[in-house]
Protein backbone atom coordinates (compact mmCIF):
# COMPACT_ATOMS: atom_id res chain seq x y z
CA UNK A 1 0.00 0.00 0.00
CA UNK A 2 1.20 3.69 -0.79
CA UNK A 3 -0.10 7.02 0.76
CA UNK A 4 -0.44 10.26 -0.53
CA UNK A 5 -1.31 13.38 0.75
CA UNK A 6 -3.83 15.60 -1.54
CA UNK A 7 -6.04 18.52 -0.80
CA UNK A 8 -9.62 17.45 -0.45
CA UNK A 9 -11.53 21.05 -0.63
CA UNK A 10 -11.46 24.08 -2.57
CA UNK A 11 -8.71 26.85 -1.85
CA UNK A 12 -5.69 25.40 -2.45
CA UNK A 13 -2.97 22.81 -1.14
CA UNK A 14 -1.03 24.04 1.61
CA UNK A 15 1.07 23.08 4.73
CA UNK A 16 0.40 24.99 8.12
CA UNK A 17 3.28 26.64 9.82
CA UNK A 18 3.12 23.99 12.82
CA UNK A 19 2.81 21.06 10.38
CA UNK A 20 6.01 22.92 8.50
CA UNK A 21 7.63 23.29 12.09
CA UNK A 22 6.81 19.75 12.90
CA UNK A 23 8.55 18.17 9.56
CA UNK A 24 12.04 20.50 10.05
CA UNK A 25 12.02 19.32 13.92
CA UNK A 26 12.69 16.25 12.23
CA UNK A 27 15.37 17.02 9.88
CA UNK A 28 13.72 17.84 6.76
CA UNK A 29 15.78 19.92 4.65
CA UNK A 30 13.02 21.49 2.80
CA UNK A 31 10.90 22.45 5.64
CA UNK A 32 13.83 24.23 7.40
CA UNK A 33 14.39 26.56 4.32
CA UNK A 34 10.83 26.94 4.45
CA UNK A 35 10.98 28.21 7.97
CA UNK A 36 13.99 30.58 7.13
CA UNK A 37 11.76 31.68 4.44
CA UNK A 38 8.72 32.54 6.56
CA UNK A 39 10.95 34.43 8.82
CA UNK A 40 12.48 36.63 6.68
CA UNK A 41 9.09 37.62 4.79
CA UNK A 42 6.40 39.52 6.86
CA UNK A 43 3.66 37.69 4.99
CA UNK A 44 2.16 34.24 5.83
CA UNK A 45 -0.79 33.58 3.63
CA UNK A 46 -2.34 30.38 2.95
CA UNK A 47 0.49 27.72 4.04
CA UNK A 48 3.34 26.51 2.67
CA UNK A 49 3.90 23.90 -0.09
CA UNK A 50 7.42 22.73 0.50
CA UNK A 51 8.03 21.20 -2.73
CA UNK A 52 7.64 17.71 -1.59
CA UNK A 53 6.46 14.91 -2.94
CA UNK A 54 3.07 14.30 -1.94
CA UNK A 55 4.04 10.30 -1.28
CA UNK A 56 7.33 11.67 0.66
CA UNK A 57 7.07 9.39 4.16
CA UNK A 58 7.31 12.44 6.43
CA UNK A 59 4.54 14.59 4.76
CA UNK A 60 2.10 11.51 5.50
CA UNK A 61 3.68 10.52 8.97
CA UNK A 62 2.80 14.48 9.61
CA UNK A 63 -0.72 14.83 7.82
CA UNK A 64 -1.70 11.62 10.25
CA UNK A 65 -0.26 12.67 13.42
CA UNK A 66 -1.86 16.74 13.08
CA UNK A 67 -4.71 16.07 11.58
CA UNK A 68 -7.08 19.14 10.60
CA UNK A 69 -3.62 20.97 12.16
CA UNK A 70 -1.72 20.31 9.19
CA UNK A 71 -3.71 22.13 7.09
CA UNK A 72 -2.65 25.54 5.82
CA UNK A 73 -4.94 28.61 5.80
CA UNK A 74 -6.93 27.19 2.78
CA UNK A 75 -6.21 23.61 2.28
CA UNK A 76 -8.19 20.49 3.83
CA UNK A 77 -5.55 18.17 4.01
CA UNK A 78 -6.52 14.12 3.33
CA UNK A 79 -4.18 11.01 3.18
CA UNK A 80 -5.15 9.05 0.42
CA UNK A 81 -4.26 5.22 0.44
CA UNK A 82 -3.43 3.73 -3.61
CA UNK A 83 -3.06 0.02 -4.13
CA UNK A 84 -0.25 1.11 -6.46
CA UNK A 85 2.85 3.07 -6.70
CA UNK A 86 1.60 5.30 -9.55
CA UNK A 87 -0.51 7.96 -9.55
CA UNK A 88 -1.86 11.34 -10.84
CA UNK A 89 -3.14 14.28 -8.67
CA UNK A 90 -5.79 16.77 -10.59
CA UNK A 91 -6.53 19.84 -9.00
CA UNK A 92 -9.55 22.27 -9.75
CA UNK A 93 -10.20 25.51 -8.01
CA UNK A 94 -7.19 23.97 -5.19
CA UNK A 95 -9.52 20.77 -4.65
CA UNK A 96 -7.58 17.70 -5.88
CA UNK A 97 -8.44 14.21 -6.92
CA UNK A 98 -6.16 10.85 -7.43
CA UNK A 99 -6.16 9.03 -10.25
CA UNK A 100 -4.30 5.74 -10.40
CA UNK A 101 -4.21 3.89 -13.33
CA UNK A 102 -6.76 1.15 -12.55
CA UNK A 103 -8.94 4.70 -12.31
CA UNK A 104 -8.78 5.72 -15.40
CA UNK A 105 -10.99 4.83 -18.26
CA UNK A 106 -8.86 4.50 -21.62
CA UNK A 107 -9.88 5.18 -24.68
CA UNK A 108 -8.61 2.43 -27.51
CA UNK A 109 -7.42 4.02 -30.64
CA UNK A 110 -6.91 0.60 -32.35
CA UNK A 111 -8.94 0.01 -35.24
CA UNK A 112 -11.46 -2.76 -35.13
Amino acid sequence: MYKVVYNAGYGGYGVSLKGVQWMADRGNEKAIKELKRISESDSWKYGCCLGLDRHDPLLVEMAETLGEEANGDCATLKVAELDQEFYQIEEYDGWETIHEPNTMNWISAKIK
